[in-house]
C-alpha cells in the first residue's frame, strides 16, 4: 500500500538522537542554567518516546502511563527549576551563571565553617557596636 513504512527502528533512532543532543547540551554547556534545564527536558522526552513506542508495539498501556507520569514530573521539575533561577536572579544576577555558584557545595565542613566564621564575625561586630553605643550614652 505505502512504499515506505515508519517502523520502530526509526522512532528509536529519532529518540536516540534527541537523547544524545540533550546529554551533549548538559555536558558541553555548563554556564547557562536555563539551557541545561531545556536539555534535561529534551532527554526526558526522548525516554518518553521510547516508552510510547515499545508500549505501542507490545499492545500494553504501561508505557503510555509511565510516559504521562514522566511528563508530569518533568513539568514539575521545569516549574521548580525556573522558579529557583528567577529567585537566584533576583537575589544576584551573577548567580544564574553555573560557574559562579561556587558557594553552593555539598561539603558540609566548608559551608559550616563559613557559616560559623560569619556568625562569629557578626557577633564580634555586634559586640563592638554595643560597646560603642554604651560609651556614647555614658559620656
Amino acid at each position: 500500500m505505502y512504499p515506505y513504512v515508519i517502523g520502530t527502528e526509526h522512532y528509536l533512532i529519532v529518540s536516540t538522537m534527541l537523547f544524545i543532543i540533550g546529554v551533549w547540551g548538559i555536558v558541553v554547556n555548563r554556564r547557562q542554567v536555563i539551557f541545561m534545564l531545556l536539555c534535561l527536558e529534551l532527554s526526558m522526552l526522548a525516554v518518553i518516546m521510547n516508552f510510547a513506542v515499545f508500549s505501542y508495539n507490545r499492545a500494553d498501556i504501561f508505557g503510555h502511563v509511565a510516559g504521562i507520569f514522566i511528563l508530569t514530573v518533568a513539568a514539575a521539575e521545569a516549574a521548580i527549576g525556573l522558579a529557583l533561577v528567577v529567585a537566584l536572579f533576583r537575589l544576584n544576577p551573577r548567580y544564574v551563571d553555573v560557574d559562579a555558584m561556587d558557594h553552593v557545595k555539598d561539603d558540609e565542613t566548608t559551608i559550616g565553617a563559613d557559616t560559623r566564621e560569619g556568625a562569629r564575625e557578626g557577633a564580634r561586630e555586634g559586640a563592638r557596636e554595643g560597646a560603642r553605643e554604651g560609651a556614647r550614652e555614658g559620656a
